[in-house]
């Protein structure tokens, strides 16, 4: 069995107390922009059932504003988020939300990495990031009843046979008879049979993939346009009610949001202390916050280049 390391340390595990001094992303520039999938994951959300949202970013960094904006609507009660491009040197402040736990997993700022955002009325009993491979595993009990998740990502350049290999020891060595719920961006085409090392695994540990329509469009090297099935929901019970694919016009991947057939929890409400700032002291911070920023991205470009 591989090593695991427990997510603990403080580059995966960022379910830390969110305090005045945080920032929040204000969205309001990007009214003009097409946020018609905001209305689609209002309108697909099963009213009071707990739901799960997945999505291959393709880097977080240029597009918090757009995770802000699904972290406010409260609408799911687990948002794994893949490819998110950042490295442990990247804070996690400007990540973290009032209502969510955040759990990293990163790779490099050029390539791979997971986020996943849990909200805070879960109690999170385990945690664990695969050391080989994009894989964070953790589990809540909700209603007396566990829940096991695993969020992860296969680059294309990883072998399917290793990769699922792993994914089948992992899942036994953690009961593979309990309630698991597997998502994220395999890069195992379901639509053909690129996808037949992942259908084996399907079948051989009674699992069921929920997504049913393609999850991303690309053009080949020959410039015709491919439609791929490579974003899952694998689950091995029967608590999933639907799973609906969205179109995300700021990634090549599609959101997919599940909802399960039982109910969600509410994340109590939360007790703020604010202070009032009179006009020389609103200056005085907008100042700070325009330096704080320079020298963030200033830090992250060159990290990058």
């Amino acid at each position: 069995m591989e090593k695991k390391k427990q997510v603990s340390d403080d580059y995966l595990n960022e379910s830390v107390k969110f305090d005045d001094t945080n920032i929040s992303i204000n969205a309001a520039f990007m009214d003009d922009l097409d946020n018609s999938w905001l209305s689609s994951i209002e309108t697909l959300k099963e009213k009071g059932k707990f739901t799960i949202l997945h999505l291959n970013l393709n880097s977080v960094f240029n597009k918090i504003a757009h995770v802000f904006n699904v972290l406010d609507m409260g609408k799911c009660d687990i948002i794994m988020l893949n490819e998110v491009k950042l490295d442990s040197n990247m804070p996690s402040k400007m990540f973290l939300h009032n209502d969510y736990d955040l759990i990293r997993r990163d790779r490099t700022a050029s390539g791979g990495g997971i986020m996943v955002y849990v909200k805070k009325c879960y109690k999170i009993i385990e945690q664990v990031a695969s050391t080989d491979f994009e894989l964070i595993y953790f589990k809540i009990d909700i209603n007396g009843i566990s829940y096991k998740f695993i969020s992860a990502y296969k680059p294309p350049d990883v072998g399917d046979t290793d990769f699922i290999e792993h994914l089948d020891t992992f899942i036994h060595s953690y009961n593979s008879n309990s309630n698991w719920f597997i998502i994220g961006d395999l890069n195992c085409d379901l639509l053909s049979d690129k996808g037949d090392h992942l259908k084996e695994f399907l079948n051989n540990n009674g699992f069921k993939n929920f997504v049913n329509a393609p999850t991303r469009e690309s053009c080949n090297k020959h410039g015709h346009r491919t439609s791929t099935l490579i974003d899952v929901v694998l689950h091995n019970k029967d608590n999933i009610k639907t799973t609906d694919v969205i179109g995300f016009p700021y990634s090549d991947h599609n959101i997919v949001i599940t909802s399960c057939n039982f109910d969600s929890l509410k994340n109590k409400k939360a007790t703020r202390l604010t202070r009032k700032l009179n006009d020389k002291r609103i200056i005085k911070v907008t100042e700070a916050l325009d330096n704080y920023y320079s020298v963030f991205f200033n830090s992250y470009i060159n990290r990058i280049i």
